[in-house]
This record gives C-alpha cells, structure tokens and sequence, in this order.
C-alpha cells in the first residue's frame, strides 16, 4: 500500500478574522450523544469553517473543569479516496492521531487490509469496532468532503460502522450533497443532527459583521441587506462580492447590480458547481434556468424527457443550489446568483432556444391555469398575440384582486400597434390606467379603442356591445374623477344600455359610478335604490373590488344620512364578504373599508382603536396603488391624527392627500384642500383660511353644488373666523336646509353646530 498523505489528517486551524457562529455550536454540541451530524449544503456555505472553529470550542472546553474531553480526529477525503482499502487506511490512520492513544490501535485491521487475500470488510470493520470500543474516551471523527466518495462498497462500510459504533463515538460528515447512508432511520432514531443550507446561511446580523468587520468594509445597513437578499446567505457570494466592492468608489450601483454573471461569482459557480455536473445535468439546469420555479411537469415540458420529478430530488439531494418552495417537495427555485449564471449561459450558448423555452412554459402554465405566468412567458417569447389574448382573458379578474398596476405592466410590454389594433385590449388598458389615477393616458387609449371599432369589418354584435357598453362605463369612471357628475350619470346609464346581461361584472361597475354620481349630486334616494339593487348581484361575485366598492358606497350613504351603526355593518359585511372568498379580509381592495370603521370609531371617540383600523386601511391603500382611495385614506388619517393632538402629522397628512388628488383629480383636490383649512382654522391660522377663501370659486347665493359641499363647510367656518357673522349664518342656514331636505342628517347636524 502506498505511503499516506498526512495532511490530509490535519485539522484545518481557524481563521483570526471570524465571525462566530454560537447558534450553530450549540445546535452541534447538542446532538453530540447521537451517531452522527451531518453538515450539508452546496459550495462556499462555510462548513468546514463551522466545524473548525465547533472543535476549536470543544479543545477550549475540555480544559474546563469538570469538563467531558473530546479527542479529535479529521480526515479530508479527496477523490482518489474511493478504493475501500485506501479509505478505511486513511480512517484509521486520522483515529490514530488523536493524543495518548495506543500506537498498536488499528494495528490487527491494517495487517487484514495488507494481507493478500483480505478477509470480508465486515471482518475487519468488526476488528476495527471491537478496538474503539476499548477505548474509554469520547471519540469524535471527521470526515471532510464526504461528497467526493462515490463507491458503494465504502457506503456500506459507513453505514456498518455507524450502526455499530459505541456510544463514546461521534461521526461528523461534512458534505456537498447527501450521502446515500441511512439518514431517514437514524433522523427518526434521533441519532441524526443535520445543518443545511438554510441553517448555514449568513443572518443579516452576521453577514453585517463578516462585510464590515471581516472585509473592511463600510457599508450601510440598507446596502447589507440588499446584498444579503441578492446572495441569499451564500458566504462564498458575499465573499466575493465584498472582494469585488474593494476599490469600487459607488459601492450602492454595484451591490444593485452583483448578479450570478459578475466575473469572480461567475467563475467561481462555473468551476466549483456547474463544471462538476454531468452533461445531461448541465442541459437539465440550462433548459430550465429561465423559470423562476417550477415542477417536475412543468421542467419535462421544456426538456422533452419525462424523469423532471426524479432529476430535481436528485439536484436536492445533490445540494445543487435548488431551494425547495413547498413541505411536499412539489415545487422548487434556484438559488438567485446560480439562476444568473445559469441564463448567461443558456444566452451564450444556445440564444435560440429561448423563445421555444418560453412558450412551451407559458403553455403549460396556461393549461395549470396560472395565467400570470404565462402571460409572463409570452411575453419573453414575444408572442404578442398570444399574450394578448391571456390578458383579454385574465384582466378583469387580475384588476378586481386590486392589482391594476400588474395589467398595466403587462399591457406596456406590448407593442402599442398590437394595443391599437385590439379595442377590448384598449379599453382594459385605459380601465387599468385610470385605477392608477393616469386619467389623461386612460383617455387616449379609450379614444384608439373607439378608433379600432370603427376600422373593424367582422365584428360579433353582442362583444361589440359589450366594448362600447364599457367604453361608456370607463367615461363614467373619468366624469365621476372630474367632478362632472351630470355627465357620469349620463354615460352610465349608456352604459347599463349598451351591455348584454352576460357582462353582469361591468353592469355592477357601472350602476356603482351611477349611484356615486347621485350620491355626490344629493339624490341620497336615488343612490340608495342602485346600491340596493346592485347588492345582491355584487354579493354572488365574490369578494372582489366591485362587491367591496357596494358595500363601501352603501356605508358611506348611511354615515351621511347619521346612520352609524348601519354603516358600520355594512362596512363589517364586507370584511366577511372579503374573507370568504379570498381566504382573508384584509385584501388591498379593502383597505378603505377599514379607513371608514376607524372614522366611525373616531366619532365615538375610541381613538386608539379608530388610528389601528385606519392605519392598517391606509397599508392596504397602498399596496392597492389606487389614487382616490389612498387620498381619502390619508384624509381619515389626518384627522385622527388631529384627535390625538399630533397635529405636525396632520398637517402632512393632509398635504398627502393633496398632492395625491392633484396628480389626476382637479375635483378631489379642491375636496382635500377644503378639509385641511377646516384644520387649519382649528389650529388658529385665520390668515391661510382667509387666503384660501379668497381664491376659492365657490358662489354662495347661486345654485347650490352637492359635490362642493365640504368647501361651502370650509368657506362657513372662515366666515365665523372673520366675525362675518351674517354671511356665515346665511351661508350655514342655505346648507342645513338643503341637508334637511334631502335627508343628509351627518351634514344637518354640522350645520345646527355652526
């Protein structure tokens, strides 16, 4: 036998640099009564490291008093490693290096190797057990780069050592990948402690020490993070990417920027993981890189081969840079800087098999009924009338969960001849725009849909009803916006003319706008009777934007008719309405519901409980992205904010409102300014009262404007401020006769206070 390496028996000394690990120490000094522990995650996640400085710990512990010493063996395997005879010599040979052991230990063993005819490996395992045995010290054995042993034979011995092995004796594997050794037994023994990846990974903590401490850097709190997020805990990533930040001047640009294709990450994932693989396994991993996750279906549909199940347990089990998304092990990612390397190389190489990648992808996801990713998938192919026609299908349904920004996203990415072309398609895009308050844009592009309808030769009669009928209802929307509430109940009435009884959904839609426009014009009758009309249809849709929009509106009427409490069912319908179909009540489309409970409460005066529901409604508004209702959402807010004596906040609040209504509502801003100089005369500033009545239009002896009715409150309360007493009771006697009349008890009572 050839003479051994004996570096290769050498604990590897830990670094001076070093950040400590203490979560993972104690997880391993833990599971020291079991068999085994083993340590195992792709390249670069430090575990060699993390065992060296768990065995520096263990020597520094054993010179405690009262303390258990460990005697310590290692042994770093490398490929030529895989001959039985050569491996259970180098076994023996590190257990031979432990302090004040037998020299004649394992001695009967390596005479059974060496002889010419060995007796069976059980023989001599046995011999081998039977000598450790004897030994009355905790042994501990490490066997490092266990993933480089591919002979089953030296398996077989593993796994008869390890289930023979006295209780004195613990093994460390440290491994790439699984070993095939009974790990589901001996986990279910509990005689198995096992890091992973996800254990291994840098906390922000401690990737913030390593980059700053360690490296030398000075980086922000937001830069670690961010680059945190990118490597996804990879020490090696963070490694390579603090070495690549050295001598940068904008370290924040290049953070954003560090992919899987930067040159040091991207030489080092090629060499240490990519290059290792077999040549059926590197086509697996590029056909597959553009798909941020998939399945073993979904991968057979790109690759052609039908074994996608069984190649991505094998990546698992190969510690491959594949992250598993689900506890049954349905559904998977690559880690994010292995994915960026792995689509650089699918561009490099094979260019033009991307598109065909990414149909085949959108198909299968079109049958699974995952529209979004198709849609996504199309649009990467370029398949622009196949995307299309997925958004025609999905856009209403995506826009009523409240994300109109995603049909915008989607829409954009077309090319704008196909957009023009397609009027249903103009018309979705100009119904997402308004949502996201670009109520100009939304014009435009419901102006190329009448264009397109006009240039159509075929055309089925009821799905050009149903694009006019929409048409008309989207104008409503803009009119309501404007504060043109003639003109609203003009188009929906168009409207609910023009759409077949199939388009229930935008009929509701459009009887909302009508009953809103009343509402604004002091029909509050005319309003109820829609709303309740609606209601029962809306209900049956599920809890969905619109049916949360009737029941809002509905609140609303009865707040302004003093009905507190009904409001507050109704509001409270919602959520239940909300959460049945959706699985939870708090969707963003129902954040406004929860702004308007926490108004009422304000009323009640329960002001820690009012700011939790609207500042909770305000976090939805925003995720939503829908102008109108994250103005009035910051509107509720700034007057609790007021109630609570905060009134800095207030007034910013406010000025959120403001500007929120500016950007696409001439209307709703005048309604936002209003509210901040009733605020602001609260708060003793006459003279911006006085500024602000003085630009104002309103004309208080003509014909009375219902949608201004919180500006004639503002201009009354100036009046008062001034000591223009006469003006102010003419004005608040006009206002609460108008409000006795029509039966708007919440502003007859304002009045009676004025």
């Amino acid at each position: 036998m050839e003479q051994l390496l004996t570096t290769k028996l050498y604990i590897p000394s830990t670094r001076p640099e070093l950040v400590t690990r203490p979560r993972l120490i104690e997880r391993l000094n833990a599971g020291l009564h079991r068999k085994l522990s083993l340590i195992s995650a792709p390249a670069g996640f430090g575990k060699t490291t993390l065992v060296a400085e768990w065995l520096d710990n263990l020597r520094g512990d054993s010179q405690k008093e009262n303390q258990t010493e460990n005697r310590i063996a290692w042994l770093s395997l490398g490929e030529g490693d895989n001959e039985p005879t050569r491996f259970l010599a180098y076994f023996i040979a590190a257990l031979n290096q432990i302090d004040r052991l037998d020299p004649s230990f394992g001695r009967a063993a390596m005479s059974m190797l060496r002889s010419q005819q060995p007796p069976p490996n059980e023989t001599i395992l046995n011999s081998l057990i039977n000598e450790i045995d004897a030994i009355s010290v905790q042994l501990l054995l490490v066997l490092d780069d266990y993933h480089l042993i591919e002979t089953q034979s030296i398996h077989d011995a593993l796994t008869y050592l390890i289930e023979h092995l006295p209780p004195h004796v613990h093994l460390v594997i440290v491994s790439r990948e699984d070993p095939p050794l009974p790990l589901a037994r001996l986990r279910a023994s509990d005689q198995l402690t096992d890091l992973r990846a996800t254990d291994l990974r840098f906390t922000s903590s401690e990737a913030a020490e390593f980059l700053n401490r360690v490296m030398g850097l000075n980086l922000s709190a937001e830069d670690i993070a961010t680059l945190e997020t990118r490597t996804e805990g990879w020490i090696a990533g963070l490694q390579l990417a603090a070495i690549s930040m050295q001598g940068h001047n904008d370290v924040t640009n290049f953070i954003k920027s560090f992919t899987g294709s930067h040159r040091l990450v991207l030489d080092y994932l090629i060499e240490e993981v990519l290059d290792q693989q077999s040549e059926s396994v590197q086509t697996f991993l590029l056909l597959t890189a553009i798909l941020d996750r998939f399945n073993g279906s979904l991968c057979g549909a790109l690759t052609g081969q039908d074994n996608g199940r069984e190649t991505l347990e094998m990546l698992e089990h190969s510690n491959l840079f594949i992250v598993p998304l689900d506890g049954e092990r349905q559904w998977y990612r690559y880690h994010h800087l292995f994915a960026d390397l792995l689509r650089q190389r699918l561009h490099q190489t094979q260019p033009e098999k991307l598109p065909i990648l990414h149909i085949r992808a959108s198909e299968w996801f079109n049958q699974q009924g995952l529209n979004r990713e198709a849609i996504k998938h199309s649009l990467a192919a370029r398949d622009y009338q196949g995307a299309a026609e997925l958004i025609r299908a999905v856009a209403i349904a995506v826009m009523q969960q409240g994300e109109h920004t995603t049909v915008v996203g989607w829409i954009k990415a077309l090319p704008e001849e196909v957009v023009k072309e397609q009027p249903y398609l103009s018309v979705l895009y100009a119904w997402a725009l308004q949502l996201a308050g670009q109520l100009e844009a939304a014009e435009g592009s419901l102006i190329n849909a009448e264009n397109a309808l006009d240039g159509l030769k075929y055309q089925d009669d009821e799905d050009v009803d149903t694009i006019i009928g929409l048409i008309h209802s989207r104008r409503a929307y803009l009119t309501f916006m404007t504060g043109d509430h003639d003109k609203t109940i003009s188009y929906a009435h168009q409207a609910l003319n023009q759409l077949p009884q199939t388009a229930a959904l935008i009929r509701a839609q459009s009887a909302i706008y009508l009953g809103a426009a009343y509402h604004y014009q002091g029909q509050l009758q005319a309003a109820l009777d829609v709303y309740n009309e609606i209601m029962p249809i809306t209900q049956r849709m599920g809890g969905n934007s619109i049916a949360v929009s009737c029941h809002l509106l509905l609140g609303d009427l009865y707040l302004e008719m003093a009905q507190l409490h009904r409001a507050r069912d109704v509001y409270k319908q919602a959520l239940i309405l909300t959460e049945r179909h959706t699985g939870r009540p708090d969707m963003p489309f129902s954040g406004l519901i929860y702004v308007r409970i926490g108004s009422i409460l304000r009323q009640w005066n329960q002001l820690q409980d009012s700011y939790h529901f609207t500042t909770k409604g305000l976090a939805l508004c925003r995720d939503w992205k829908n102008a109108d209702t994250l103005a009035l959402s910051y509107l509720e807010l700034a007057y609790i904010q007021q109630a609570l004596g905060n009134v800095e906040q207030a007034r910013t609040s406010f000025q959120e409102a403001i500007q929120i209504m500016t950007s696409f509502s001439p209307w709703g801003s005048k309604h936002a300014t209003a509210h901040q100089v009733i605020f602001e005369i609260a708060c003793g500033d006459i003279e911006v009262a006085a500024r602000w009545a003085q630009a104002n239009d309103l004309v208080t002896d003509g014909e009375f404007e219902f949608n201004r009715e919180i500006e004639y409150l503002a201009l009354a309360r100036v009046f008062i401020a001034q000591q223009r007493y006469q003006e102010a009771h003419a004005l608040v006697e006009r206002i609460y006769r108008i409000a006795q009349e029509i039966g708007r008890r919440q502003t007859e009572l304002e009045g009676l206070i004025l």
